[in-house]
């Protein structure tokens, strides 16, 4: 899991596997947040529309830096 707060919004990246993924049975997982403030850097969101063919039309959010 990895990503950015921007604005108070959260903005994560999670992968995550199936059985017989990369984890043997009877394996136990761990999972740590850490968080680190950073200054100086201007993020922020911004709402894009996109149309993917056979998916159709929506927007997503781009974070955007500066």
């Amino acid at each position: 899991m990895n990503g950015l707060v921007v604005d108070g919004e959260p903005h994560i990246h999670v992968t995550l596997a199936t059985p017989g993924g990369a984890l043997e049975e009877g394996c136990t997982a761990y999972m740590r947040v850490f968080f680190a403030e950073v200054s100086g850097a201007n993020l922020s969101h911004r709402r894009v529309r996109v149309n993917v063919p056979g998916m159709g039309e929506g927007e997503v959010v781009r974070l955007e830096f500066g």
